[in-house]
């Protein structure tokens, strides 16, 4: 192409040119070419917020070189007439050119419309939908039916005026008749649950739909939320914003949200994951209440009944029982005294004679909450000093590791436990000693029916009491009418020629204790073992086997003087261990032996 054809390229259809134009096509034919000019520090220093458009101005129609002015433009509808669109810009032969990238959310049918005068392109993603390029002296429009994929997409729309009046139009909406749009809003993203002030506000990230209408939120209690009617909690109108917050019952139940995007006309998205739960703090109150409440005194104690509720809790737990020295109202120390309480009644077996005691009940579920309290109740307790009658069946049968006692139930009101008594012959008189509890070695109290006293079997007759106790610690003595009955224990005792003697070893104690399938024998030296002149060494130990009738010597070689004990590893179960233990002197020499035995479940 020759200079004057170029410069003939730039004229517009009307034949029309401008001095600026005219210098363009020297340019051009000067460098034989298109011109080329970066973008100036203005232009790359504006940047608009999407979905607003980044407009730049050009003085000529090939938007080449620096632009005159950038800014941003939320819409694009402009009339500029016969006039320059910006300042340094002429009347005629400039461009106009708007860029916009945003987020569509999932897309859909879109109408592009575009009207100009004089020439309009729009491009999706640098693909052209729209082409209206031509001088004109009135308005040309033009609409597109486009698809916009889900994601972000760039608009373009470039616009030129060669002579004449100057306007320019563009919108894009998305085509909403039901017949038309099929396709859902994305899955909103991002949610979070957060609880306070005993409610839950529920956040997700905004969806980015042009005809969102909004969004539903669905709650269930217990397990996943299905996206139904019945678990629809955010009203019939899609909440507008991107958060809902609600308060819940505090019944400590777990709580899970869902959330959905709806569109203009019904589309319904997928909803969100399930993961958004939480359980509120049990401040629920049980419905149960103890109605009718009442208290009397017996020789169990000071019973109280009421009604059955006619309302229930799915979380109840039990009636809490209360009493304290004056009424509720005073808001005095009060002292629990039942617990879990599951039927009508409760008796406080413990209450002090000669004291004055409020009481009341109330309701309690799994979170501790308490419902409507019963009336107070006053009670003065008089207690009793009458003891539970004699226990009845008393049996007692020896064996070689103890004795087996049983007894039948007592069916005294005010009983409490039992208490076993063994009583050994000491001159001529029977003497009694309660059995103890080896955990704490207070007089055992027994709740059962039946107990194996568990003492070496050595012969000794002795006699058994099992006497009832009742609340107030009254019972029955064996001298005043407490069931006893006598037995002479099995005889497991050595010979009386056994070997070693069982003349005394210079000991101060020596015991022995069976611990599971183990014995141990434990001792301390006398003072007095180097009285003779000759050193205490250390220790055999032996023990009575009944079946070759001699005491087996466990100790091959002595138990060392500092030491205080022996374990026997094979103590024989199930029966009576007799052990007899001798002193090592200096010289060699044992002493005589001290003796002493167990019994092993």
């Amino acid at each position: 192409m020759n200079q004057a054809l170029r410069a003939q390229a730039v004229v517009g259809p009307r034949g029309r040119r401008t001095a600026q134009t005219l210098a363009a096509a020297v340019v051009l034919a000067a460098t034989g070419g298109l011109l080329t000019v970066t973008a100036g520090t203005a232009e790359a220093a504006v940047t608009c917020t999407s979905p607003a458009f980044k407009r730049t101005f050009y003085a000529n129609t090939m938007f080449s070189g620096t632009p005159k002015k950038t800014d941003c433009d939320s819409v694009i509808d402009q009339n500029w007439g016969t006039g320059a669109p910006a300042t340094g810009l002429p009347a005629d032969y400039f461009g106009v050119r708007w860029t916009v990238t945003r987020d569509f959310g999932s897309g859909g049918p879109f109408q592009f419309a575009a009207e100009a005068r004089d020439g309009i392109r729009v491009y999706l993603d640098g693909v052209r939908k729209i082409d209206l390029w031509k001088n004109v002296s009135t308005t040309q429009a033009k609409t597109a039916n486009v698809t916009v994929p889900s994601g972000s997409h760039t608009l373009r729309i470039d616009y030129v005026n060669w002579t004449g009046a100057a306007n320019v139009k563009f919108t894009y909406t998305p085509r909403t008749s039901a017949d038309t749009d099929k396709v859902k809003p994305l899955t909103p993203t991002g949610t979070s649950l957060s609880y306070s002030s005993y409610s839950a506000k529920f956040s997700w990230a905004a969806n980015k739909e042009m005809d969102l209408a909004g969004y539903r939120v669905y709650r269930s209690t217990g397990k996943p939320v299905a996206v139904t009617a019945a678990n629809l909690v955010s009203g019939s109108a899609p909440v507008s914003g991107a958060g809902y917050r609600e308060a819940l019952p505090q019944t400590g139940d777990w709580y899970y949200y869902v959330v959905t995007a709806v569109d203009t006309h019904g589309n319904e998205s997928a909803p969100s994951g399930t993961t958004n739960e939480f359980m509120t703090q049990d401040r629920t109150p049980p419905a149960e209440t103890a109605l009718n409440a009442r208290a009397e005194e017996s020789e169990a104690g000071i019973t109280l009944t009421w009604d059955a509720s006619e309302a229930t809790s799915e979380d109840f737990v039990g009636y809490r029982v209360y009493r304290s020295s004056a009424p509720r109202t005073e808001g005095k120390p009060r002292e629990l005294v039942g617990e879990h309480v599951q039927g009508t009644s409760f008796t406080d077996r413990a209450a002090t004679p000669g004291t004055t005691y409020h009481y009341w009940v109330v309701a309690a579920d799994e979170a501790g909450c308490q419902g409507t309290p019963s009336v107070d109740m006053e009670m003065h307790v008089q207690g009793n000093t009458t003891a539970p009658p004699a226990v009845s069946g008393v049996t007692v049968t020896p064996g070689k590791n103890g004795v087996s006692l049983s007894w039948d139930a007592s069916d005294d009101p005010g009983l409490d436990h039992y208490k076993i008594l063994r009583g050994t012959l000491v001159d001529g008189q029977w003497t009694y000693q309660p059995l103890l509890n080896p955990g704490n070695f207070q007089p055992w109290e027994f709740t059962v029916t039946q107990h194996h006293d568990l003492t070496p079997a050595d012969g000794e007759q002795v006699r058994y009491a099992v006497v009832a106790v009742d609340q107030y610690g009254n019972a029955l003595t064996p001298d005043g009418g407490a069931t006893t009955a006598e037995v002479t224990e099995v005889d497991l005792r050595p010979d009386a020629d056994a070997t070693p003697a069982a003349t005394g070893a210079p000991l101060t104690s020596l015991g022995a204790h069976s611990y599971g399938d183990h014995g141990w024998v434990g001792w301390i030296l006398s003072p007095e073992a180097d009285g003779s002149g000759r050193k205490a060494t250390g220790f055999h130990v032996y023990r009575w086997n009944p079946d070759t009738r001699v005491f087996d010597k466990l100790t091959a070689t002595p138990v060392p003087r500092e030491d205080s004990g022996y374990w026997d590893t094979a103590m024989p179960q199930g029966t009576t261990s007799f052990y007899r233990v001798t002193v090592v002197l200096s010289d060699g020499t044992e002493t005589g032996a001290t003796q002493t035995a167990v019994a092993a479940d």
